[in-house]
Parts: structure tokens; C-alpha cells; sequence
């Protein structure tokens, strides 16, 4: 059938004007990704984060400039905190770990004094750099794919300016996480992150901030200044030069470290100083649990097979040792509801000493002192115990089950 003339001539019209508008869309995508990726694996994470919010603020519904954005101020806020652990010298043995002093920093030969005070700010600017990555990745509701080398990812952790091999993101792994423990970095390792990984991200910032405010909310200097050389023996700490702290060889395992963690322990009886943290603690852990809910219905409605960092069960796992099936994706999901029935205090919690159970809700907003020793052994949670419905060790042995006795390893990896 031949077309009207005048079809022809709005269609010549049209299309090249089309064209124009489309091609910047699709160049501005990818100018993202490919920012994105060149200042990750270059470790200049601040000239990437300032490109990148040029672009978020040129064009705020760029989803893979917000992504990019989003996803480099995350991995900035473990940068700044290695970067300030760098600063005073963190030299924390093995053998005692202790969430926020876990980051396998280059040794300072030189580190800078250290104070409680001082200590503080730096979680508090952790904290603050992890809200400000959620936020900027809260809008993002919309399908996105962000190809990342995992292998070639840098973070400057003393802060030199430059990027050593022994500051890539596949190192750090290697020190927190049996995936990447034990084995030579790949060559390559390209993950397409996408939707899903997105509300990923966002809870994995909502359970560091949870960890951060969680020190925050409690008075810990007696900590700090009496056992605190354990994690930076050359920062000046007060009893540092006393106990010999300050002559201690990198990654040594002798009594004294033992005499410190010990002292550690028996000093974790720290009373609540700013109690609205608290309340910021509890909306964390809520925001994993939702967040975990929203990522795996977008991992699961997925149909392609692209290079997932999380996959469903029809699609390729990057960590073949940890086999995610339909049945382990129930099970963590049926993990996240017990959680969030706990903090909800719709559920208790059992322990081994009563037959009641503790609101952990109360337990976490209203307890007065935080001291696991009292806690373990019972006194401390009796103000906390209630009749109601405790969640059964049968019902906690079945979801553990699921994961073949690994459940803590993929709550690493799935959060």
C-alpha cells in the first residue's frame, strides 16, 4: 500500500529527531558504567565520585550514573575507614577480631596518636559516608547493569595516592571472606551488577551502620584507653608503653596479646550514653530485613544469565562452592522473617538458663549497660524475659539445615 506523502515527510522529520535524542541517553549510560569502572579499578575513587554526581545531577534519572555514584561513595566510606585505621597504625592480630578493626591495612611506620574521642569521629564519619551511599542509591527503582572487574578494583588505603596490588578490593576479601581466602587473584572477575544488587548494597550500608552506631550509642573509653593497644600498639594509647605494647612484632601471638583480649572481655560492660542511637540501631536492622525481601524478588525474577553477583536458582553462580538452590533461597528468606519477628518482638529469643524467653526489641532499646559476659550467663537479661512465643531450637536447626551447616558463610555473601 503506498504511503500518504505527507506520513513520509513528518517521518523524515521525526526520525532523525529521534535519533538526536536518543543517542545522548544511551552515550550518558554509558559514559556511567565506563566511569564507573575506570576510576573503581584505578582506585581514584574521589575524582570518580565528583564526575559521577556531575552526571546524577545533569541527569538524575541516569540510573547507571546514580548506580555508579551510589556504588563508589559505598566502597569510598571502606576506603576513608582504612585509610583513618592506616592513619593510627591498626595492627589487629588475627586471632581476635573485632567488627570496624578487621581491615587488613598496610603497616604505618609512622602512625599519628590516637584518642576515645578521636576514635569515635572516625565511625562517626564511616557512619555518615554509609548514609550518604544508601541515599544516593535509594531513588533507584529502575532495571540497571553496572560490569565491574572485581579483580582490578583498588581502594587506597594508606592514602599515598597510590594503588599497590596489596590494595585490591580482592585482597581485603581474602582477609574477611573463605570466597576470595586462600586463593590468587583472578585475572579477571567481571560482575554485571544490577537491580537486585542495588537493594543489595543498600542493606549490606544498613548493617554496617547498625555496627558503627551500635559503639556509638555506648560509653566505651575504659575500653579504649586500657585494652585499645591491642588494635593500634604505636598510637600513644595510655597503657601502650607500660605493658610493652608499643615493641610488639606485626602479627605476633604471644601472652601479652592474650592478656589484652582477656582484659577486653572482662572490660565489655559499656553503659548506653546516647540512647536515640538506638533507636537508629533497630531501624538499620529493620532496613536489612526489608532490603534483603527486595533484593531477592528482583534476583529472582530475573531471566538472563549475566555475570550475577547474587544468582537465583536457574541462573550461573560465580562461587560454584556455595550452591544456591530454590530450597537455600526459602531458607534464607525464612531466616529474614524470624529476624525480623525478633526485632519486631513478636518472638523471643531462648536461652539456655529459662524457660521464658527475651524480648530482643526491649533488650536492644531499653537495656541500660551492654555487657555480653552478664547476658550469656543470664542476669542481664532477666529484665528483658516475657511468655510469649520462642523460637524453637527444632524451627533454627531446620533453617541452619538449609545451608549445610554454612549459614554464616552466606550471610557473608547474601547479607
Amino acid at each position: 500500500m503506498k504511503k500518504p506523502a505527507g506520513l513520509l515527510r513528518l517521518t523524515a522529520l521525526v526520525l532523525p529527531l529521534f535519533l538526536t535524542l536518543a543517542a545522548p541517553l544511551t552515550a550518558h549510560a554509558q559514559d556511567a558504567v565506563t566511569l564507573t569502572a575506570t576510576h573503581l579499578h584505578a582506585g581514584t575513587l574521589a575524582q570518580g565520585e565528583t564526575e559521577l554526581a556531575a552526571l546524577v545531577a545533569r541527569d538524575p534519572s541516569n540510573g547507571e550514573a546514580r548506580f555508579g555514584l551510589g556504588g563508589v561513595r559505598f566502597v569510598r566510606a571502606i576506603e576513608r575507614l582504612g585509610q583513618s585505621m592506616y592513619r593510627h597504625g591498626l595492627e589487629a592480630p588475627r586471632t581476635f577480631m573485632v567488627p570496624m578493626l578487621r581491615l587488613p591495612v598496610p603497616r604505618n611506620p609512622n602512625p599519628a596518636p590516637l584518642t576515645y574521642e578521636g576514635f569515635r569521629s572516625i565511625l562517626q564519619q564511616f557512619a555518615d559516608d554509609l548514609a550518604q551511599a544508601e541515599a544516593t542509591l535509594a531513588p533507584l527503582n529502575a532495571d540497571v547493569k553496572l560490569p565491574i572487574d572485581l579483580a582490578r578494583v583498588h581502594l587506597d588505603l594508606n592514602g599515598d595516592g597510590k594503588v599497590t596490588d596489596d590494595e585490591r578490593l580482592w585482597s581485603i576479601l581474602g582477609f574477611v571472606d573463605a570466597r576470595a581466602r586462600g586463593s590468587a587473584t583472578p585475572d579477571t572477575f567481571v560482575i554485571a551488577f544490577d537491580k537486585g544488587d542495588v537493594y543489595w548494597m543498600r542493606g549490606y550500608a544498613h548493617l554496617l551502620m547498625a555496627i558503627a552506631e551500635t559503639w556509638l550509642a555506648h560509653d566505651f573509653r575504659p575500653t579504649f584507653e586500657q585494652t585499645f593497644q591491642l588494635f593500634f600498639p604505636r598510637a600513644g594509647l595510655p597503657y601502650a608503653a607500660p605493658l610493652g605494647s608499643e615493641k610488639r612484632e606485626p602479627d605476633s601471638v604471644d601472652y601479652p596479646v592474650f592478656a589484652d583480649a582477656l582484659a577486653f572481655i572482662h572490660l565489655f560492660n559499656w553503659p548506653v550514653a546516647d540512647a536515640p542511637r538506638l533507636q537508629r540501631v533497630h531501624a538499620h536492622f529493620k532496613a536489612v530485613a526489608a532490603l534483603s525481601r527486595q533484593s531477592w524478588a528482583a534476583i529472582q525474577a530475573e531471566t538472563d544469565d549475566d555475570r550475577e553477583w547474587i544468582p537465583n536458582a536457574r541462573q550461573t553462580n560465580p562461587f560454584p562452592s556455595l550452591p544456591v538452590t530454590q530450597d537455600r533461597i526459602a531458607a534464607w528468606l525464612a531466616a529474614m522473617g524470624e529476624f525480623e519477628a525478633i526485632l519486631d518482638g513478636t518472638k523471643l529469643v531462648p536461652h539456655w538458663r529459662f524457660k521464658q524467653g527475651i524480648n530482643f526489641k526491649r533488650a536492644l532499646l531499653e537495656h541500660k549497660t551492654l555487657d555480653p559476659v552478664m547476658w550469656i550467663t543470664g542476669a542481664g537479661v532477666v529484665p528483658f524475659l516475657e511468655d510469649g512465643p520462642v523460637i524453637t531450637t527444632d524451627a533454627w536447626s531446620g533453617i541452619m539445615g538449609g545451608f549445610q551447616g554454612n549459614f554464616f558463610g552466606y550471610a557473608l555473601w547474601f547479607n
